[in-house]
């Protein structure tokens, strides 16, 4: 068994650490922290163009087929740096709850919406306006499941239930 990386992980490992260590050092860092918004779209917009935001979903869903080893390494770097913007919750595990449970139309939908820069809404400090509204209605348009005719999830016909928005659940527990 080879446990060695390969060229592509060490250089995406090396391009990622270049990158952080350039934009997130730790006065950077700290700023951001105090910021309204508790991370930096910046950093995740830089973070879209190198490609991580889509790394770990399949090419038919708008990502780039990367491997475990790759999210592992993405990770290490994140957390080697501290980072405060939301790979873990919005691409790592969002990500796979749609890989894992979500119908073909689901996937198509959102997976590759998640590499978009603007998704932040599955982040906790995330706050949804301006920029971010269309994402959220992507969101909330594909969030649907048909109880009856046409198979699983994302259509609209007859007998379809919408399925709660994050935004729903928190007004209903205000």
């Amino acid at each position: 068994m080879d446990f060695a990386f390969t060229e592509e992980q060490t250089m995406l490992a090396d391009s990622l650490a270049k990158f952080l260590a350039h934009e997130y050092g730790f006065e950077q860092r700290g700023a951001i922290r105090a910021s309204g918004e508790g991370f930096s779209r910046e950093v995740w917009r830089g973070f879209a163009e190198m490609g991580l935001l889509g790394l770990p979903f399949a090419e038919e869903h708008g990502g780039f087929g990367g491997t475990p080893v790759d999210t592992l390494l993405v990770m290490q770097a994140l957390g080697k740096a501290l980072v405060l913007e939301p790979y873990w919750s919005t691409v790592v595990m969002a990500g796979n709850a749609i890989h894992l449970g979500g119908s073909a139309a689901q996937k198509n939908a959102l997976l590759p919406a998640i590499a978009m820069p603007e998704v932040f809404g599955l982040h906790d400090n995330a706050n949804i306006s301006k920029d971010q509204n269309e994402a959220a209605k992507l969101f909330d348009s594909v969030l649907m499941t048909g109880s009856g005719g046409g198979g699983g999830g994302g259509g609209g016909g007859a007998g379809a239930k919408k399925v709660k928005t994050k935004d729903e659940i928190i007004m209903e527990q205000a």
